[in-house]
């Protein structure tokens, strides 16, 4: 039960983490860059 809890918020964070690479990073590539 917990092992199951424990995968499911790895592939939320996972899911997450490429959302965030392939849709917030390549708008702010520049900002990310200088800051």
């Amino acid at each position: 039960m917990t092992r199951s809890v424990y995968i499911l918020s790895l592939l939320t964070l996972f899911r997450f983490f490429t959302f965030f690479l392939f849709f917030l990073l390549p708008y702010n590539y520049k900002h990310v860059i200088f800051y």
